[in-house]
């Protein structure tokens, strides 16, 4: 919807009606008159939805610079306003903000979608309009791929050992990620080392880091007054509201001063409106309904209803700035303590596992795993750490056995590393309405003979809080790391002798429902990608799937069951541990 043609040959996003966003590249060598269309999907063919505009003026960041591609960025003026319509929306752009606090992190799923060739110098273009997923890698992480040097106003974004990538063609087009049901333009395809090499990555400009420079050409570009008249609407929210076309009035609403009221008239749902509401009036984080009110743990609402103050959860300290959390020493939860220096060679991304399709990480990486041993001594099941005297698990793995132990700093399962630690469990308490047929309440905890010391490779995972775990933990898209030493094929043994893990994103359990047989109860996440074999197998249930939350590792899935493994058309089930806190609580406290 906000992809379009310039001349048949470069992409690029739509921003608003009059001004839109476009590589100052592509520009280049042009002349003065651009042909821009959008609306289109099939490029050769004629489907009723295009609108092709002429380009009355090109402006190319003025400290564009092609050698170092820095400041990879251009708007054009279109000769008329584009009416928005069911295959015509303009991308929004984040504040900067919002870009650097939620959109930018670390593994943030994004679409690149343009027109380019399929493999680097082949042509046609491709006729087809064409997207791909890629997640967003830190810069630091980037750098050891690529031989060009990259500057602050780029993202990257790829995975080492995929295809996945952009192409000639495809430079100027938009990089989107969807943040709580809005798409935003987060960066614009740039360059890269070849196109599709397993081995390298993509570049693209930051779109956040001009947003003034934005406002300060399209102020230059506005009609004079009585003609800006006929267009825009005045102060008062609702003068021209029936004039409004449908698809712009969200946006119209967002742009000017609205009242509740008036909100009302245009988001048409209570749910829509309160959701506008919100954000509209919580600009400064007076509430914790918007990036979790700016708080890295717990946001609470005060009760004289007067704003919102953060907390820290066990083990870490809340700062000057009343909204960070740090660990208060080295027995906090939710903190990997190997010290990059330990790497011998390139660190691997945060921490990017997978076991169908995994790769073997790095001992420490994750200290919150935990090895369960059934009566004979065998490896049995995963687990996680969430204190000095407990184990989560799930409770289908107490199933054929009722005694276990539980070894942890493990990583090489057949060698003897100096970091292990084996403790018996003294008790095993299975949730009690665990369900075997439904897989439903598959959550056990375990006891352990003696409370464990923390160290380097023993650090306990961090429970979030339900809410936190609903606000901003359990997203659509929430990048994921699921851990174990199960089996790399369905069916095949024997089980992995290192700890491997992967990266999975959250997928929304209705789009979920539609790819597996068995029901979906409300105490499980999905998570995985259709076309990818990443996936959990046979002896990697109860492991952990993490997330990392500024800067803290919180636990929020359990392994739990599968429609087979490493089938490209299923996902993985997972038990939603937010769900279990006051059971979790309330079984600690018998002891």
């Amino acid at each position: 919807m906000w992809a379009g043609i310039c001349g048949l040959r470069l992409g690029r996003a739509c921003e608003d009606a009059d001004g839109d966003l476009w590589l100052g590249a592509c520009l280049r060598g042009r002349g003065n008159l651009q042909i821009w269309r959008t609306g289109d999907y099939r490029h050769f063919e004629f489907e009723g939805s295009e609108v092709t505009l002429c380009v009355v003026k090109t402006v190319s960041h003025p400290k564009y610079n092609s050698v170092k591609a820095d400041n990879d960025i251009a708007l054009l003026r279109l000769e008329s306003p584009v009416t928005f319509g069911m295959y015509i929306v303009p991308a929004c752009l984040p504040s900067q903000d919002l870009a650097e606090r939620a959109l930018h992190l670390n593994g943030t799923m994004t679409v690149v979608m343009g027109w380019g060739m399929d493999k680097e110098w082949t042509a046609p273009y491709s006729s087809d309009l064409k997207h791909i997923n890629v997640a967003l890698m830190e810069q630091s992480e980037c750098a050891h791929h690529m031989v060009n040097n990259l500057t602050g106003n780029v993202l990257c974004a790829g995975s080492i050992g995929s295809v996945k990538d952009v192409c000639s063609g495809d430079s100027g087009g938009p990089m989107m990620t969807l943040y709580r049901n809005t798409w935003f333009l987060i960066g614009l395809v740039s360059w890269g080392e070849g196109c599709g090499h397993t081995d390298k990555l993509g570049i693209y400009t930051k779109v956040s880091n001009y947003l003034e420079w934005i406002d300060s050409v399209k102020k230059e570009l506005f009609y004079s007054s009585p003609q800006a008249h006929m267009l825009l609407r005045s102060r008062r929210a609702n003068s021209f509201l029936e004039e409004l076309k449908a698809p712009s009035m969200e946006r119209e609403c967002m742009e000017e001063r609205c009242d509740f009221e008036e909100a009302k008239e245009i988001y048409k749902t209570k749910e829509a409106t309160l959701r506008f509401w919100t954000i509209y009036e919580d600009s400064m984080h007076t509430n914790c309904s918007v990036d979790n009110g700016g708080c890295d743990h717990g946001c609470h609402l005060r009760k004289d209803k007067t704003g919102r103050y953060c907390s820290c959860i066990n083990g870490y300290s809340l700062q000057d700035d009343f909204k960070q959390c740090l660990p208060k020493n080295q027995q906090s939860c939710g903190q990997i303590l190997i010290a990059k220096s330990s790497y011998k060679s390139k660190p691997i991304e945060g921490l990017q596992p997978w076991l169908v399709g995994g790769e073997i990480g790095k001992r420490g990486e994750s200290p919150w795993q935990a090895l369960i041993l059934n009566s004979r001594g065998e490896f049995h099941c995963g687990g996680v750490l969430i204190d000095e005297l407990w184990v989560l698990t799930a409770a289908h793995c107490l199933e054929g056995f009722n005694r276990f132990a539980v070894r942890l700093g493990d990583y090489r399962r057949f060698e003897f590393e100096g970091s292990e630690v084996t403790l018996c469990v003294v008790k095993t308490v299975p949730h009690p309405k665990y369900n075997s047929l439904k897989a439903d309440n598959d959550i056990a905890l375990l006891r352990l003979e003696s409370p464990v010391t923390f160290g380097i490779y023993i650090v306990p995972a961090c429970l979030p809080s339900q809410d936190l775990a609903e606000r901003a933990l359990h997203l659509n898209g929430t990048m994921t790391v699921v851990t174990g030493w199960g089996t790399d094929k369905e069916g095949t043994a024997p089980y992995s002798s290192d700890l491997k893990h992967i990266n999975v994103p959250l997928l929304e359990q209705s789009e979920c429902a539609h790819h597996m047989v068995n029901n979906l109860t409300g105490n499980v996440l999905c998570a995985g990608s259709i076309g990818s074999v990443k996936d959990a197998c046979s002896g990697d249930s109860g492991g952990p799937m993490m997330t990392l939350y500024r800067n803290t590792w919180f636990l929020i899935g359990l392994v739990s069951w599968g429609e087979g493994c490493g089938h490209t058309d299923k996902l993985g089930i997972y038990t939603k541990v937010s769900n279990y806190l006051e059971w979790i609580d309330s079984v600690k406290k018998e002891r």
